[in-house]
């Protein structure tokens, strides 16, 4: 396994981009009457150089002929500007996944720019179907450099890169298997004291971005494990891996199943009484020997209602709780516990999110399929799109911006040279 260290970021290889830009900007601008007659000229070439030059093209054919030139003109102009920013993330370190997903998010806002300013040119128009075209183009070239590009030289670990948290991305992570974290958890229940356990999602990772509090929990947490595939997707296009997914819904049953062996008792705080009712029921029904399931549903603004945190954190004591089990939403779970921390009376916290409603068999959770592949949020919006519209296509996306401003961090961060926490 060879050491590349870091590398400075190489702007030389973006140079192409827009040179290929400003090609696709001077086709555009043509107007209607031009680009008809060049495409006719340029299928009319391709047919007598297949031809031989033995039959002349009658009126029908030239007009097919000319239809499939536009479409293979659309598709290659965007194939080779996603060409150009493949190869350019890869002379930056970029592989995989992410270099694919910037390929095409790169191009998606040239192609809606490029057919708006159609509108404005005579004889053309914004299209709809042209837009498709050049998405497919670029998003074919992005599919053909997962499939057949070089994967990069893996970064290889320094001798003191051995510790298992490090700095990714803008937090820091524990990188440890599922069956590792589990044990940490089951440690944590028994143990003396208040334990938090993070899950990070891309959404937390955007979330961290803006809120500094929230950013600050990822350096006093207790576990921290990827949940959301796309921070293996990152790590893993850096040449910086991570073990596996530890998502909050696997180990939610784990906890319960080793609550039942160890007589832990179990509390939840959920969004409304139904889940929390489900919940406890379904604990009941699967792990029957766990001594104690409860739960309580607080106000949607728990987090800013004193009285509100009193009355949850007396039920907790009250209930004799070791271990508990919040999904009331991100960052509002974490920073709650973490500023009780030292009044709350129960051993771990979990805030577990949607794991509690997934339990409670209230959503389903997407297919194992689906989740191998980095499908489940897909599985989540279908199921509740108005909600989780602006979450997954607007806000999220975000995180292949952070991805490049971290690139650095990342890569300190699994060699081991990670200086300090600076953001």
């Amino acid at each position: 396994m060879k050491k590349n260290g870091l590398k400075n970021w190489n702007l030389w290889a973006c140079i192409p981009i827009p040179m290929v830009m400003l090609m696709i900007l001077y086709f555009t601008l043509q107007p209607g009457d031009v680009t008809t007659v060049t495409s006719g000229a340029v299928a009319d070439k391709v047919y007598r150089v297949l031809d031989g030059n033995k039959n002349p093209l009658d009126h029908y054919q030239k007009d097919i002929l000319n239809t499939y030139a536009r479409i293979f003109a659309h598709m290659t102009e965007f194939a080779l500007l996603s060409a150009m920013v493949g190869l350019a993330a890869s002379a930056n370190g970029i592989r995989k996944y992410l270099r694919s997903m910037y390929m095409f998010l790169f191009c998606l806002p040239v192609a809606v720019t490029d057919e708006i300013i159609q509108a404005f040119i005579p004889g053309r128009e914004c299209d709809i179907v042209d837009l498709g075209k050049d998405l497919f183009g670029a998003g074919l070239m992005a599919v053909l450099f997962l499939v057949f590009g070089a994967s990069g030289t893996l970064i290889a670990k320094t001798s003191d890169g051995d510790k298992r948290r490090r700095a990714f991305m803008n937090i820091r992570i524990d990188d440890v298997a599922f069956s590792e974290a589990a044990e940490k958890i089951r440690g944590f229940a028994g143990e003396k004291g208040m334990h938090l356990v993070i899950t990070p999602n891309a959404d937390h990772i955007v979330k961290a971005e803006k809120d500094a509090a929230f950013r600050e929990l990822f350096e006093k947490a207790d576990l921290i494990v990827p949940d959301g595939m796309p921070l293996l997707w990152i790590a893993d296009s850096l040449g910086c891996p991570l073990l596996e997914r530890v998502t909050g819904a696997d180990l939610l049953p784990e906890v319960c199943a080793f609550a039942q062996e160890d007589k832990r008792r179990i509390f939840f705080l959920a969004t409304d009484e139904k889940t929390v009712s489900a919940a406890v029921k379904q604990v009941k029904s699967v792990w029957p020997e766990i001594p104690a399931a409860g739960g309580y549903a607080p106000s949607m603004n728990f987090s800013e209602d004193a009285e509100e945190s009193e009355r949850i954190l007396k039920k907790v004591a009250e209930f004799g709780t070791d271990i508990l089990v919040v999904g009331l939403g991100a960052p509002k779970s974490e920073k709650w516990i973490a500023e009780y921390k030292d009044r709350l009376q129960c051993h771990v916290a979990l805030p577990f999110g949607a794991a509690v409603s997934f339990l409670a068999k209230e959503k389903r959770r997407a297919p194992k399929w689906m989740q191998r592949h980095g499908l489940e949020w897909f599985s989540r919006f279908l199921q509740e799109p108005v909600r989780l519209f602006r979450r997954y296509f607007i806000e999220d996306v975000k995180i292949f911006r952070l991805a490049l401003k971290y690139r650095d961090r990342t890569i300190r961060g699994y060699i081991g040279k990670d200086q300090g926490t600076e953001m």
